[in-house]
């Protein structure tokens, strides 16, 4: 038996209830496999066993369906066959039709269903056989005349449909040990549970049994028993335990990644199949809220309602899907197809068109707009304003300090531009800024039109926009090329103005701007490169005749009122206007190092030039002729400038330079044996002529007198003498030893022998005034100068104590210099230190190396040094406080000097103590010196191996941190360059520790902990304050703002700062950047004002007047509160807690929002912030949200610190935040889809929750 006739025998032998499969069989094309015609025929089988268990779970209800149709047709299939053509369509036509007499063992096979039809034929409109186009009955009636006189009217039922609403369905769990409800109605037998166990869930909690009772399962053939399901009243969903049903049922579950299948073990039939949801295997379950539902295809779907359906789509979108898919539609209801809501969210700007504006004049049109950079130019200005003329395309460019100029300028120009080409200003277009809303009134007195564009739109200023993009563009070049600083934004522009007015444009029929304006050909032929070198002649400047003729200097452009070029001379920032320059334009000076003031430079003609200027000191250009310097500076020579070029042992200096540097050469010290100095062992030492052996090889400790005398005996003043502290110092020059003692004493009076009597022959006397005025001490004062401060005792001692401990650890040894060693400079740093009540504590000095001239690779590699963090100081001084521990602070004398070097490192020796045996030695470092790239890490290196080597671990969330853990002995380091904090539970280990350091180390007494880094902590039996009180108290003496009137909070509410606030900028911001700088040190004891310096510092790069007048409040407040700190409570527990908060776009600049966070240790303040978000939030639950996640993270490192210093906590952290939605989207997945903009960096917090 062939394969087809196997399937009409196995169909032949159904009954009748698989009459629709059947059906379906015979009606393919193809002849289906055995294996398929089983899984339909098993499938069927199942169904047909389901109705018996979903008949009890739902209502019983009636349902009519009802035909409006026309005529008198007998049954909805009239003229169609239900089966295809035997003879051409299916694979029966062979088998079945002989058959069609016989009898047929299937119930529902009669002659009249049966009988021959013939074939039907195929639909050409829908591709379906059993019905052509003629018949078909979802042909719109009336569409189709020429097929069918009178077509059937299409078949319109209704349909009424009893469904429930869904129910909360069982979940598949593996993990669970046992069924689990949370709705008391799941279960069919129930009885109170009176155990006393409570069920544990995935986060730790546990959750009440109320009842246990049991319920089943219905699948397509039978039921599945649920036995000792515990209802659990705080559980959210229903869970199935696959292992116990597996086990009660005797059946398997098996997983699949969109479906399930449950199958029966013994006969492996299906029993059950059911779909992924929500990334969960849920049970299929039968519904008992009964829903009616109405359903009628007589009025089709409006286009609307598919518009609405498919989501908004655009109308040809829409279009398309309705004709491919044929979808049915109300033609009526296509009349206004305008979406309101596709309205309001889907605006977007219109396309722009072809400007239509024609002008057959110049200054018919101009277009105008105001370009701001983000840093001001060397010449001080903020803003261009660009001018363009509508008919010659030809630009005009003046640079701005103030917005509001724009009107001074406009003036001006008018005048200028119509006086020369005798036309008239028609129209001005501009955008609606408020520099040209103040030319309204100018413009309407002067008969000139306003246009403006439209609110945001640019595009309708284009052709000002399109030329700032190319005026931009050919600026950025230029200084790219002539890698000139950005500052020099104004030259560049001007050049390039300069040039696209020469170029010919496309618009113009290939003829140049300057052309069309002034009807003659640019002189191409003057054209030079911007900012290459160039050589003025600078004669006529020159003090005689045997000065230079000529300088460096950089081209900056060309003169527009004379025909010259600019020259920039770098060495004194001048700026020369000249006809007679001789240019190289293959290089360019700024590309390479700063001219230097040696003879060897190929370009400097004079070695009077100074080596660097700064670009600062470049003069504003207010007029074309030779700019004036800088005010209150004297007028320099081109060729001899006053400013002291920096200091080098160059010894190929001319004699010009050192004329000039003569002024600023310290003072020499001469030998004793010139001048008699009286001989001291710590002051300068007596030299001879011929002076003998050295006791010490390596270094004296005297000042050094190798130096050549100054020609003059007396010494050379510094520039800004300094009066010593001693109204009487000890003399430098004394008489010499050799003179006679009588030159020791004063000459004897001259006796008065005239006959007057007078009150001093008669002993009368009276008091002098100036004999009675108090003596003023004065203030110690902190030299400039090396032979200053030889010249004070209080100095040299300092300076030989710096000697002596390089000595002791001997840091160094002097060796001949080699060829190609790169030798660091050094020099000496003087400092006062005082105490922290104010009194003076002692002189400091310090001999460190010029680090900035080390080359990396040669003299250093690595040079990160760590240094503890602000909240690690806190969280360990809360712990002791709240432990009772001691708390002791160390200072590591010389602490650089301990560092060992593993670079080759060549310093020059120390100035004032140079060997005399040996000055043209240097010396080579064995440990690190202070002002070395290095020096940092070295010492943190040397304590860290010896810590180590102690028994200490190095903490990972804060490398200054380490801890000794060994049983209940604790003891904490910390240390900040060559400050250390110790405190620990054992007061003995602790000593032991001190006494360990200090044999390795040299350390000045240890002390409790009172002053440092600034602050100023004072404890009681109750806590620990940290104030920073001296340290505002010098802030505000600093700014004369000791005796402001303070006020009540550090930032006004209204009005909120900007940057484009209206106000004037300020000429000197240094002050406001100091003033910034030094509070933002201030907040490690102040949180109270975190969030105005974080609001000050966003202005650091342009204060205004109003910026400066907010910074002045946070000192009037401070003078108010100089006293305030934070308070270490000592009986406070040691949970942790945050406070999160987002102000959502409260920056008007940019309407990004910032966030706040503060973190408490108990009662104690530990971590705090300020700061603006990295991105635009577009609602406040993402703004709140990244300000929780920033929060998370504080606290992460928080518990991550606590848990390497042996801390116990025993309550998780808590983060306390205002906003629901940040609050469920922490923790609940649901809310996903709404935040999928958040970056995903975020999301790690709810790890955490």
């Amino acid at each position: 038996m062939d394969h087809e006739d196997q399937i009409e025998h196995v169909l032949e032998g159904l009954p009748d209830d698989y009459k629709i499969i059947v059906d379906q069989l015979e009606g393919r094309d193809v002849t289906p496999s055995l294996v398929e015609v089983h899984e339909k025929l098993i499938n069927h089988e199942a169904k047909l066993q389901a109705p018996s268990v979903t008949a009890s779970s739902a209502p019983i209800s009636a349902n009519v369906a009802t035909y409006k149709g026309q005529g008198h047709q007998k049954n909805n299939y009239q003229g169609q066959p239900r089966f295809n053509n035997r003879n051409n369509q299916t694979w029966q036509q062979q088998q079945f039709q002989p058959r069609q007499h016989q009898n047929s063992p299937r119930p529902y096979h009669n002659q009249e269903s049966y009988a021959p039809r013939g074939y039907q034929g195929r639909c050409q409109i829908y591709g379906v056989h059993g019905h052509n186009a003629r018949t078909c009955s979802q042909l719109p009636y009336g569409a189709s005349s020429n097929l069918s006189a009178h077509p059937p009217p299409p078949w319109q039922p209704i349909a009424n449909l009893a469904a429930t609403a869904p129910a909360n369905n069982w979940l598949l769990d593996t993990g669970a040990s046992h069924h689990l409800t949370s709705d008391l109605n799941n279960l069919s037998l129930h009885q109170l549970y009176n155990g006393g166990e409570e069920v544990t869930i995935a986060d730790g909690s546990r959750l009440p049994i109320s009842h246990t009772g049991s319920t089943f399962l219905p699948t397509h053939s039978h039921f599945l028993t649920l036995n000792d399901v515990l209802y659990v009243p705080n559980l959210y969903k229903n869970l199935i335990s696959v292992y116990r049903l597996c086990n009660a049922n005797q059946v398997s579950v098996a997983f699949f990644p969109a479906h399930f299948q449950v199958k029966d073990l013994k006969m492996g039939v299906r029993l059950l199949q059911g779909r992924t949801k929500d990334e969960l295997y849920e049970w299929p379950m039968s519904n008992k809220n009964t829903i009616s539902m109405f359903s009628s295809p007589t009025p089709k779907t409006s286009l609307p309602y598919w518009h609405s359906r498919l989501g908004h789509p655009s109308l040809s979108i829409l279009k398309t899907i309705v004709s491919q898919f044929s979808l049915p539609f109300n033609d009526a209801s296509n009349k206004n197809s305008d979406c309101s809501h596709c309205l309001i969210n889907k605006s977007h700007k219109l396309p722009f068109y072809t400007n239509t504006i024609t002008s057959t004049k110049p200054l018919q049109y101009l277009y105008s707009d105001v370009w701001s950079s983000p840093i001001v130019s060397v010449d001080n200005f903020k803003y261009y304003l660009i001018l363009v003329d509508h008919y010659t395309r030809y630009s005009w460019l003046y640079p701005l300090k103030r917005k509001s100029d724009v009107r001074n300028t406009f003036i001006a120009f008018k005048s200028l531009v119509e006086n020369r080409f005798q036309h008239k200003i028609q129209t001005l277009y501009s955008d609606n800024g408020g520099e040209f809303v103040a030319l309204r009134s100018f413009l309407t007195t002067h008969g000139i039109s306003h246009l403006t564009s439209p609110p945001h739109t640019p595009e309708h200023n284009g052709v000002v926009e399109r030329k700032h993009r190319h005026i931009d563009e050919t600026r950025l070049t230029l200084l790219h090329q002539a890698s000139m600083p950005k500052s020099y934004w104004t030259y560049a522009f001007s050049a390039a103005v300069y040039l696209i007015n020469r170029l010919p444009a496309s618009l113009l029929q290939n003829d140049s701007p300057y052309l069309k304006l002034f009807h003659q050909k640019p002189n191409y032929l003057k054209l030079r490169v911007f900012g290459s070198l160039c050589f003025p002649w600078l004669r006529p400047y020159t003090n005689h005749k045997l000065d230079d003729r000529s300088a460096a200097c950089v081209f900056l452009g060309y003169s527009l009122t004379q025909s010259a070029y600019l020259c920039l001379n770098r060495s004194s920032g001048r700026i020369y206007t000249s006809r007679h320059v001789r240019f190289v334009e293959s290089e360019f000076p700024f590309a390479v190092s700063p001219p230097s003031t040696s003879t060897s430079t190929s370009y400097t003609t004079s070695s009077s030039i100074p080596s660097s200027a700064p670009h600062s000191i470049v003069p504003v250009q207010t007029t074309p002729l030779i700019s004036a310097p800088l005010p209150a500076t004297p007028v320099p020579d081109p060729h001899h400038s006053t400013s002291p070029p920096p200091e080098s042992n160059d010894s190929e200096i001319s004699l010009p330079e050192m004329t000039n540097r003569i002024s600023d050469a310290p003072p020499q010290v001469v030998s004793n044996s010139n001048l008699g100095i009286a001989g001291n062992s710590t002051g300068p030492s007596t030299s001879n002529p011929n002076p003998g052996p050295s006791t010490n090889r390596n270094l004296n400790l005297s000042p050094s007198t190798s130096r050549s005398p100054s020609p003059d005996p007396k010494p050379t003043p510094s520039p800004n003498p300094t009066p010593s502290p001693d109204p009487n110092p000890s003399p430098i020059v004394s008489p010499s030893p050799s003179s006679s003692s009588s030159d020791d004493e004063p000459p004897p009076q001259p006796q008065n022998r005239h006959p007057m009597q007078t009150r001093r022959k008669n002993n009368i006397t009276k008091p002098n005034t100036k004999f009675s005025l108090t003596a003023i001490k004065h203030k110690p004062y902190i030299p400039t100068t090396v032979n200053q401060a030889l010249r004070d005792e209080n100095w040299r001692f300092a300076m030989g104590d710096e000697i002596n401990a390089q000595i002791r650890n001997r840091s160094f040894s002097l060796v001949p210099p080699q060829p190609g060693q790169n030798v660091i400079a050094t020099k000496w740093i003087y400092t006062l230190k005082y105490f922290p009540d104010g009194t003076f504590d002692r002189h400091k000095a310090r001999w460190v190396a010029r680090g900035f001239t080390q080359q990396y690779g040669i003299d250093y590699a690595e040079t990160f040094s760590p240094v503890v963090k602000s909240i690690t100081i806190r969280v360990v001084l809360q712990l002791a406080v709240s432990s009772g521990w001691v708390i002791k602070q160390l200072d590591v004398n010389n602490a650089f000097l301990h560092g060992t070097l593993t670079e080759e490192v060549y310093v020059t020796q120390p100035e004032g103590f140079v060997d005399k045996d040996r000055p043209h030695y240097v010396c080579r470092l064995h440990k690190a010196l202070y002002g070395l790239k290095q020096a940092p890490r070295a010492w943190y290196q040397e304590l860290k191996g010896f810590l180590l080597t102690l028994g200490f671990t190095n903490s990972v969330a804060d490398t200054s941190v380490f801890a000794y853990i060994k049983g209940t002995d604790l003891v904490y380091t910390l240390v900040y360059v060559d400050d250390i904090f110790i405190t620990g539970s054992n007061t003995t280990l602790i000593h032991r520790f001190i006494q360990e350091l200090g044999n390795q180390f040299s350390l000045k007494d240890p002390t409790d902990l009172n002053y440092f880094l600034g602050i100023e902590a004072t404890r009681t039996s109750k806590g620990l304050h940290l104030m920073q009180r001296k340290y505002i108290l010098d802030l505000l003496a600093k700014t004369n703002m000791v005796d402001a009137k303070p006020v009540l909070t550090p930032l006004a509410a209204l009005p909120r700062l900007c940057i484009h606030d209206g106000s004037p900028k300020l000429e000197k911001p240094s002050e406001y950047r100091m003033i910034v700088g030094s509070l933002q040190y201030l907040s490690f004891t102040r949180p109270d004002i975190a969030f105005a310096i974080s609001r000050l510092s966003q202005f650091m790069h342009s204060p205004s007047k109003t910026h400066w007048q907010a910074a002045k409040r946070v000192l009037r407040y401070l003078a108010g509160t100089a006293s305030h700190g934070i308070y270490l409570s000592a009986d406070t527990p040691l949970n942790l807690h945050a406070y999160s908060d987002a102000d959502w776009g409260g920056d008007t600049d940019d309407y990004i929002s910032t966030n706040a966070h503060i973190l408490y240790l108990g009662k104690t303040p530990i971590a705090w912030a300020s700061k603006k978000q990295k991105g635009v939030s577009r609602s406040s639950t993402e703004s709140e949200y990244r300000a929780v996640a920033n929060t998370a993270s504080e606290i992460r490192c928080v518990c991550s610190l606590l848990t390497e210093l042996g801390v116990t906590r025993t309550h998780p952290p808590v983060i306390y935040c205002d906003n629901v939605g940040a609050t469920y989207l922490c923790a609940n997945p649901v809310f996903h889809s709404r935040m999928k903009h958040l970056a995903l960096d975020y999301h790690f917090i709810r790890e955490l929750v």
